[in-house]
């Protein structure tokens, strides 16, 4: 006997049902033989999508904090080597004259952004910084705690004859700096700390500032000196700006010389006001000595 059949038996005193009740009723019966319903995976799914994708972000947080590249403690390449400790680098200079990209890659790899460059200066201010500029990043860091940074290159040994060139970061180096750390020169290689504006006598026992171009010119080549040119006015304050021209203009004789200074070790450059007519600047002008 089917479920129907027993259904009717059960019912026989009641009114007879339709078809359409009929055939809603064996669907219940057949239902309920299956098992209770299944429920939509579709919604476990996605909470089981979500709850994955929170774990997988929260453990890649902790791996980035907890298990992240850290700036190494030392590092060294043919150009320079770097120490860390306790709130200093210890910085030695290896090759002087090495691609700035050397210099940059180890202060890469110590975490630091700093760009050194290593510049021929002129007598007296080598192993000195001569400039120090700061990133558009470090400008806008502010530190709580009111702590900077100091740069120092260190005196040579009181004795021996090897003196490296070194130097001591102190502090917060900040978020970027560009460091011009001063090297002796070679012969006739221009000076990178060669400033116009100081009004300042160059050569003991020669007065240029002042003198007709014929005239100083003269007195530089009896000392076996030679002469370039720079276009440009300062004031005694020492602010005014001047520019380089073509390598072969020179001015008339009869031109002042208004500021002059060590150019390289066997060139004065003389600064001359512009007139009309004169050149306009030269993009990266390299004056040649005659």
């Amino acid at each position: 006997m089917d479920e129907m059949t027993l259904l009717k038996e059960l019912r026989a005193d009641r009114p007879a049902m339709s078809v359409r009740a009929e055939d809603a009723a064996r669907a219940r019966l057949l239902a309920g033989a299956a098992g209770p319903p299944a429920r939509s995976r579709r919604p476990l799914h996605l909470v089981l999508g979500l709850a994955a994708a929170t774990a997988v972000a929260t453990a890649a947080t902790v791996v980035v904090n907890a298990f992240g590249p850290e700036p190494a403690r030392d590092y060294a390449n043919a150009a320079m080597k770097i120490e860390r400790e306790t709130g200093t680098w210890r910085v030695e200079i290896k090759d002087a004259y090495a691609d700035p990209g050397e210099f940059a890659e180890a202060f890469a790899k110590m975490g630091l952004r700093v760009e050194l460059r290593i510049v021929p200066v002129s007598p007296g201010k080598e192993r000195t910084i001569i400039r120090m500029v700061q990133g558009p990043s470090d400008a806008a860091r502010t530190h709580p705690d009111g702590s900077t940074s100091s740069w120092s290159v260190d005196d040579c040994p009181a004795e021996g004859t090897a003196c490296p060139l070194a130097m001591t970061i102190s502090g917060d180096p900040g978020g970027g700096r560009q460091v011009w750390l001063g090297r002796e020169a070679r012969p006739g290689e221009p000076y990178a700390d060669g400033t116009p504006g100081l009004h300042r006598e160059p050569v003991p026992g020669l007065r240029l500032i002042g003198r007709n171009v014929r005239d100083a010119t003269a007195l530089l080549r009896a000392r076996g000196l030679k002469s370039a040119f720079l276009l440009g006015e300062f004031k005694p304050d020492g602010s005014g700006s001047s520019y380089g021209v073509d390598p072969s203009w020179r001015p008339s004789g009869e031109r002042k010389a208004t500021d002059a200074w060590y150019f390289s070790s066997d060139t004065v450059m003389l600064l001359v006001s512009p007139r009309p007519g004169d050149p306009g600047p030269t993009p990266d002008a390299s004056p040649l000595g005659d």
